[in-house]
């Protein structure tokens, strides 16, 4: 079982990936110190994002401000919604997370 450098923290917000000129909008579900974990509903897009691909995530850890945050795919899933829907899960590295990052992850229970 792999080991992790650092506790995921339940954290679910709308968030935007942007790469190569395309968008996905999405929800994170957990974060860590060094990563994100997302889910986006296939049935919306043909999501055809690949393991080791540069994307950039943004999302608003506060109303009025939006942290941008340059990531690295490490692994994608296919994940059941429901009977009729199904989702994609994105489990991302943050690619040297910024100081402001940093905090609001430290300030998360």
């Amino acid at each position: 079982m792999e080991q992790r450098r650092s506790k995921r923290k339940l954290f679910i917000i709308k968030t935007v990936i942007i790469s190569g000129g395309r968008s996905f909008e999405g929800v994170i579900g957990n974060i860590s110190a060094e990563g994100v974990y997302m889910r986006i509903e296939a049935v919306k897009v043909n999501v055809d994002l690949k393991r080791g691909e540069i994307l950039e995530l943004k999302f608003q850890p506060i109303p009025g401000e939006t942290l941008n945050l340059h990531c690295m795919i490490k692994m994608t899933e296919l994940l059941p919604m429901d009977r009729t829907t199904s989702g994609f899960g994105i489990g991302m590295e943050i690619i040297d997370p910024p100081l402001k990052y940093k905090e609001f992850y430290l300030s998360l229970e």
